[in-house]
């Protein structure tokens, strides 16, 4: 999944969706300087895991930063075979979604009634 990411320092929310694809370059989730993430899928469940893994990620990350404590930085060999180790997982089936996104529809229906999708 790390390797499916971009950071872009300057996103400008008034540009179009060709440049906005331009800037992800193949990329499915890019970190925007200032003003969070952007994710794009081939499905709502996608979506939603991806920035389900990159929020929890964050926190993660988050946590261990304010130890100050001395971390690894993985290198880009080890974050692209972590990366292809995660996609290739049957287990996660290529973290499409799939099997995450109807339990949290199914908990947001339980939890707000009202809710429609």
């Amino acid at each position: 999944m790390l390797a499916n990411m971009v950071a872009h320092s300057h996103f400008d929310f008034y540009q179009d969706g060709p440049e906005t694809v331009r800037l992800l370059g193949g990329k499915n989730i890019m970190l925007q300087k200032w003003h969070g993430m952007f994710v794009a899928g081939e499905s709502l469940g996608e979506c939603f895991y991806l920035a389900l893994s990159i929020d929890r990620a964050c926190h993660a990350q988050r946590a261990l930063l304010q130890t100050g404590r001395p971390y690894h930085s993985p290198t880009g060999e080890e974050v692209a075979r972590w990366s292809r180790a995660y996609v290739d997982d049957p287990f996660y089936g290529g973290y499409d979604g799939e099997r995450i996104w109807p339990s949290m529809v199914r908990k947001v229906e339980r939890l707000q009634p009202d809710f429609a999708l």
